[in-house]
C-alpha cells in the first residue's frame, strides 16, 4: 500500500501488524513495524515528532534485543527528523550516538551517518 502510495492504508496495516507482533511478543519485529510506521509518518507525511516516537520506540526495542546496527540505524533516523524539525543540537547528538552503535563491520551505516 504504501508502494501505491496509499498511505493511510499502509499505515493501518503496519499498526495491525505491530499489534499482532506486541500480542506474540516478537519484540525485534515490532521493532520493524515501529520503524516502518516512522517511515509513513517521516517520509511519506512529514509528521516528523510522530515518526521520531516511533522511531524511539524501535530504537528501545533493538537495544534491549541487542540489535545494535539496527538500533544505530533507529537512532539515525531519529536524528534526521530531529533535524527537520529544526532542533540541530538533538540532531547532532543523536548522530553521535548512532555513530557510537555502529561496529567497526557496518560500513554504510557509518557512511550515511557521517553524511
Amino acid at each position: 500500500m504504501e508502494n501505491a502510495v496509499d498511505y493511510p492504508a499502509a499505515r493501518s496495516l503496519f499498526e495491525e501488524a505491530a499489534g499482532l507482533r506486541a500480542q506474540l511478543k516478537d519484540e525485534v519485529s515490532l521493532a520493524d513495524q515501529y520503524r516502518n510506521l516512522g517511515r509513513i509518518f517521516d517520509l511519506r507525511l512529514n509528521q516528523f515528532a510522530v515518526a521520531e516516537r516511533y522511531y524511539a520506540k524501535a530504537q528501545e526495542l533493538y537495544a534491549r534485543n541487542g540489535s545494535s546496527a539496527l538500533e544505530a540505524e533507529a537512532i539515525l533516523d531519529r536524528g534526521r527528523c530531529q533535524r527537520l524539525l529544526g532542533n540541530f543540537p538533538a540532531a547532532d547528538g543523536l548522530y553521535r550516538e548512532a555513530l557510537g552503535r555502529t561496529g567497526d563491520a557496518d560500513l554504510k551505516t557509518r557512511m550515511r551517518i557521517v553524511l
